[in-house]
């Protein structure tokens, strides 16, 4: 009952300081209240995919995660992976809600897979 609540408000909290944040990233519009986290983070993968496809180069990812308030980091094991993370809300203590990019890349710069993540992480 308590995961349930906490994960009806943390959704709710979301639709309410997504639209009021300023600068409001593009690639975070993913579902409402009727989508479970996984058709939310299917519609997040999806939302990076388009925007991102194979053979874009890296700079451009980099460059347009950063701008909208992405952590960028890697390449990290064991997928040799780089990765960018954003907390989306934070609801101490009861979960984050947070979206995750994955991409590697070939040696000239482009991007060679992609994947995006939107998830709740450490809820009770």
């Amino acid at each position: 009952m308590i995961y349930r609540t906490a994960r009806l408000l943390s959704t709710l909290i979301l639709l309410i300081y997504l639209p009021l944040a300023s600068g409001c990233a593009p690639l975070l519009r993913v579902g409402g209240l009727n989508q479970t986290w996984e058709e939310m983070s299917f519609n997040f993968d999806n939302n990076v995919n388009l925007r991102f496809p194979v053979g874009t180069p890296t700079s451009r990812l980099i460059n347009e995660l950063k701008g909208q308030g992405f952590d960028v980091s890697g390449p990290a094991p064991p997928n040799n992976e780089f990765s960018a993370y954003r907390r989306v809300y934070r609801f101490p203590p009861i979960c984050d809600i947070a979206a995750r990019v994955y991409w590697r890349a070939d040696n000239d710069g482009k991007l060679i897979s992609i994947r995006g993540v939107y998830r709740e992480e450490g809820c009770l």
